[in-house]
């Protein structure tokens, strides 16, 4: 399985490692040690070039231990990505920042930095075990060019990718020079691997990752029945009073007198 990756620094990022198989200019091979071969990693920006201010957008996205690290262009646009793992040990003295990145020329390389201290005689011994207890693999990484930091530069093929492909536990051991303690051990991790390949391949800025997880548009709330309007109370019709009626004035009943008519 060749990783499928674009490595990138803003600016061109050189590194030397010892050359295979060099020969001399006599077609015999070279005694004693042999030159550097450079490698050149993949970049946005040429050497001797500048790119103008704001052309160059930085975006980096976490996954689990790992990190997809992607610079765009826009004047060109064009995009350059690579994969990251720091690892620090827990007393904060030592440190293994480990890539996955390509060269100009579209070759997978494990880029390796340590504190510049580091016993390059020793070297950096990456171990890598699978759920399968047999399966497992070791390579010691001796090619190193100190400055500021230590760089190891070695292809990222063969035995040394099928173990860090499987691998379920990874560890990097090394010694620095002068320091106490000497020896470190340090875990790294394939967890969030494979999602972070993915997302370099076809989503490097999340913008498909935003859409799926947008929430949902709220519907809209019910509008709440107003409660019914209590019927209004009707005024109690009391009957007016009714005037009296004024008595009946009873006619006084004159006796007849006898013989009147």
């Amino acid at each position: 399985m060749r990783l499928n990756l674009i490595a990138s620094l803003v600016a061109a990022l050189a590194v030397a490692v010892p050359a295979a198989n060099a020969e001399s200019q006599t077609g015999k091979p070279a005694s004693g040690p042999q030159p550097a071969a450079p490698v050149r990693m993949a970049t946005l920006v040429a050497a001797g070039e500048a790119a103008a201010p704001g052309d160059i957008v930085h975006v980096k996205r976490p996954f689990g231990p790992w990190s997809l690290v992607c610079d765009t262009r826009l004047s060109t646009n064009k995009r350059v990505c690579f994969l990251e793992q720091i690892i620090i040990s827990n007393d904060g003295k030592a440190a293994v920042n480990w890539r996955l990145m390509t060269t100009d020329d579209d070759r997978t390389m494990l880029v390796a930095l340590v504190p510049n201290t580091v016993d390059t005689d020793h070297g950096l011994k990456l171990e890598t075990r699978a759920l399968d207890a047999s399966d497992h693999s070791e390579k010691t990484i001796r090619e190193f060019n100190c400055k500021q930091s230590c760089i190891a530069v070695v292809p990222f093929n063969g035995v040394l990718q099928y173990g860090l492909l499987k691998a379920t536990a990874i560890k990097f051991s090394f010694q620095l020079k002068g320091a106490s303690p000497s020896s470190y051990v340090l875990d790294g991790s394939m967890r969030g691997f494979q999602d972070a390949v993915n997302a370099a391949a076809a989503d490097p800025f999340g913008k498909l990752a935003q859409r799926n997880t947008k929430p949902e548009p709220k519907k809209a709330d019910a509008q709440p029945r107003k409660p019914k309007a209590a019927p209004e109370k009707v005024a109690a019709q009391v009957p007016k009073p009714r005037p009296a009626k004024a008595p009946k004035k009873q006619q006084s009943v004159v006796p007849s007198q006898p013989g009147l008519y």
